[in-house]
Parts: structure tokens; sequence; C-alpha cells
């Protein structure tokens, strides 16, 4: 699935299927795909929502795979027992999604890197983490699409927080500029 979605994301050949949802009912539903592998792990899972529904124009299918893909990596490289928030917030006409943990971190000179395709910190040979180091690069692909960005903050050995913004209105149709029209 990573592989047929990093070709769509690179190639151009994503596209968005935009509809009207509440940002929190896609954040239970992404929580509710990861939470058997957060429980495995002993971690503790919370969710900071605004507590009126905030309605998003998006493609909501293509959202729960970036933040299930946010959600994966916390779970991954967050020690048995560490913990996990998902926090979502709007202003300007944007709705913020944060996935923070206390997991290893990301050394500093990693992090511009790590939205890359393949791209791993752990060297090869020494890897003890499973992936393709897909899931953040479709990540920012996806994100990107919306007309949103990504970032990571993090300190190493104690945790990352992972954020993506997006319109809340919607993505701009490609093509069309904002400025005024001019007579040509």
């Amino acid at each position: 699935d990573d592989m047929a979605n990093m070709e769509h994301v690179t190639e151009g050949k994503a596209t968005l299927d935009v509809s009207e949802f509440m940002i929190q009912d896609m954040v239970h539903m992404a929580v509710a795909a990861v939470q058997e592998l957060c429980t495995a792990k002993g971690h503790e899972l919370t969710l900071a929502l605004p507590p009126a529904p905030l309605p998003v124009r998006a493609d909501r299918a293509k959202l729960e795979i970036v933040l299930n893909n946010l959600l994966t990596n916390a779970i991954k490289f967050t020690e048995p027992g560490g913990r996990i928030k998902v926090t979502v917030t709007a202003s300007n006409g944007e709705v913020q999604v944060h996935v923070a943990d206390t997991g290893v971190g990301v050394p500093p000179e990693e992090r511009e890197h790590i939205f890359d395709r393949f791209y791993q910190v752990e060297p090869a040979l020494t890897r003890t983490h499973d992936g393709l180091g897909l899931g953040l690069a479709i990540a920012k692909g996806l994100v990107e699409l919306h007309g949103g960005r990504v970032w990571c903050e993090s300190v190493q050995g104690m945790g990352s927080r992972f954020s993506f913004t997006i319109p809340i209105n919607g993505p701009r149709p490609k093509g069309r500029g904002t400025g005024p029209l001019r007579a040509i």
C-alpha cells in the first residue's frame, strides 16, 4: 500500500475526493485503527479535541492515512509504557493536528531528511524498527496536496511532535491564482 500511495503522490496521480466532515470523527477513526498496537505496547493515548464540532473540507480517507502514518510512527518509536497525545486546534482558517510522543526523538541533523522517500534515521545494518521509510513522505505529499504543510519538533531522547495543517475550507483548485484579473 505504501509503495502504491507513494507512486500516486510522486507522479502527480493522486487526486482528492473532497467532502465536508467533522475533524473529530476522522481523528477518532484513525485512533481506533491503531488502538490495538498502542495497547500491545502499553502506551497511554490521549486526545485533546475541540469541544465544538469542527467541520473541514478535505479528503477524509487521505487525512486518515496521514494521521495513521504519524500515529504508527509514534507507537513504533516510543518505548513500552510511553505516552502519545493527539491534539487538534483551529485558527486563521486552518486546522492543525499534532501527534506528540515520549519516544526516542529525532536528532537535529536528521529532521530535514525524515520526510524524504526511503529515508530512515537508523542505519540499515543495525535497524531495530521495521518499515520502508515511506510513511512520512506519503504524509507530506498528501498534506501538501491539500495545500497544507507538515513538520517535526523533537528533543532527542525525550520525544517528538509531528504536526500538519490544512485549510479548513478545502484545498485551492490547481492553476487558480489569488490575484486580481487583468485585461490582456
